[in-house]
């Protein structure tokens, strides 16, 4: 595999520079956007390898996007991982851990090595 490509959804300009930089810092390629609207544009142009996605965020909320990838990607194999991000104390945005739409959760805040692990699991990194 070559550079790993990562597609980020973070409306919050703090969180999304901290993820450009930390996944840049790994060697992975970024691109980022801040409304489910952008980021399913980019997801449709690009060939990402995996999906680090804000469940939080305003106009479309993350979960939205989430839901509107797995519909497209219906009946497809492989697809692709997405990793949330999700406030712990925010139940609102997790779903029936049997629902599937989400590949894994990650708790703000987060550990950037869990991050790192998390996706090298799913794209068979590391």
């Amino acid at each position: 595999m070559g550079v790993l490509r990562v597609l980020v959804l973070a409306d919050d300009w703090s969180m999304q520079e901290m993820l450009e930089r930390v996944l840049r810092y790994r060697g992975w390629s970024v691109v980022s956007a801040q409304d489910r609207d952008r980021t399913l544009r980019l997801w449709r142009k690009g060939s990402f390898d995996v999906v680090v996605a804000d469940l939080q965020i305003p106009r479309g909320r993350g979960w939205e996007m989430v839901k509107a990838i797995r519909s497209v990607e219906s009946g497809l194999e492989p697809r692709i991982p997405i990793i949330a991000l999700a406030d712990a104390w925010r139940s609102d945005c997790r779903k029936d851990p049997q629902d599937e739409v989400v590949d894994r959760y990650l708790d703000k805040p987060f550990r950037v090595v869990a991050l790192y692990s998390t996706i090298e699991e799913f794209v068979g990194q590391g």
